[in-house]
């Protein structure tokens, strides 16, 4: 979308921040995230932090605990946009996605991604604009806010091993990501318009009624 503009991005300073946004269930992949930063004790280095962006808790507020931040504000477009431009990379671990619009949105900005890759998201992220993670499938169950426990389904878990692997590649190769970044934008930009979407959906339709 137009709001979701590239910025051109330097050499960061100082501190380095790595974005996630998602909803607040364990598909979203925050869970390999969070043990990550505990696992190697990264919530003790100071030249790096972890931004959560989330919704739909009991309060909408900025919370920060040593270097990880958490944002549940309601936030629009434009400063959600900000907030991918202040970044300098989006990770995404998602055990699964129709689509994974916020990998699309930061893609788009030209913010280096890292994400699983699997699923509904390869159809536009790969190797040639971005990090993608290794990951095995399993069974896992899938629960709701509204109705509780609602049984079992095959996801793709990420391998939390390479994501380390590949936070730390960014940061340290970060001349690199950033090219990675700009293929991405121009990518979503010319390919994944929300005219190119309809236009493939009405082929597809187009070609079904035509088999029947």
């Amino acid at each position: 979308e137009k709001d979701f503009k590239y910025k051109e991005r330097k050499k960061f300073h100082r501190t380095f921040r790595y974005l996630w946004i998602g909803a607040s269930n364990p598909r979203k992949g925050f869970q390999e995230l969070i043990y990550i930063w505990d696992k190697l004790g990264l919530a003790f280095n100071p030249s790096i932090e972890l931004y959560i962006k989330t919704t739909k808790v009991p309060n909408c507020e900025i919370q920060q605990n040593k270097n990880v931040i958490l944002d549940t504000r309601n936030l629009n477009r434009l400063e959600l946009v900000d907030l991918y431009h202040r970044a300098h990379c989006f990770v995404f671990p998602t055990r699964g996605e129709g689509f994974g619009l916020t990998l699309a949105e930061a893609m788009a900005t030209g913010l280096p991604c890292i994400a699983t890759g699997h699923s509904g998201e390869s159809e536009f992220f790969d190797d040639t604009v971005g990090y993608t993670l290794k990951y095995r499938e399993g069974k896992t169950k899938v629960t709701s806010l509204l109705h509780g426990e609602m049984g079992e389904t095959t996801v793709t878990f990420p391998d939390v091993g390479d994501l380390a692997y590949k936070m730390s590649l960014v940061r340290m190769n970060y001349k690199r990501a950033l090219l990675k970044g700009k293929a991405a934008s121009v990518r979503i930009k010319t390919q994944f318009t929300w005219e190119r979407s309809a236009e493939k959906l009405t082929n597809i339709l187009t070609s079904t009624v035509r088999g029947n």
